[in-house]
């Protein structure tokens, strides 16, 4: 079993063992942050037909405005238009800062130390999208991983999430 093999297989099963979302984000951000220097990690959805994003928990090593509950425009940038495309259709999608000199998001990422951001499908279907947000302050830090790492990680941790999920919409 390779490093990455057994990092997203621990990362899974911590995972498992959360009761909530916030839970089930810090288990991941315990896991990761070492392999890829993360900054700022996020569980967000994006229903379908809402001209916004959720952020349903996050976490961040820096100050940051983007915190549980806050809502950005879908359409805020370009970079985050093609983004939510790549995710819905199943694939990570990475972006570095810089890419859009005139965006919100990427500007008040990059002042929270974040240099590039992975997006992750959790799930995408009729009702719409969950993905997890991942930021790092090292540019080029995601690309080794390779883009099984990410749908495993994704397919390890999809039911738990989308349970939490479900639990913290009912409550």
């Amino acid at each position: 079993m390779n490093s990455d093999t057994r990092l997203v297989s621990q990362a899974t099963d911590a995972v498992r063992s959360a009761t909530t979302l916030d839970e089930a984000l810090t288990a991941l951000v315990q896991f990761l942050r070492p392999r890829f220097d993360l900054w700022y990690a996020a569980f967000c959805s994006h229903p379908e037909g809402d001209p916004t994003i959720t952020i349903l928990s996050s976490w961040s090593l820096a100050e940051s405005v983007f915190e549980a509950g806050t809502t950005i425009a879908s359409s805020i940038s370009q970079i985050i238009v093609g983004v939510l495309e790549q995710v819905r259709a199943g694939n990570p999608a990475r972006f570095v800062m810089g890419g859009d000199p005139d965006s919100l998001v990427e500007h008040l990422l990059a002042d929270q130390g974040v240099s590039a951001v992975i997006a992750v499908p959790i799930s995408s279907d009729e009702e719409g999208l969950i993905l997890l947000a991942l930021g790092t302050s090292t540019e080029g830090a995601f690309l080794d991983a390779g883009r099984n790492f990410y749908l495993d990680l994704s397919h390890g941790i999809a039911e738990t999430v989308l349970r939490l999920v479900a639990t913290k919409s009912a409550g």
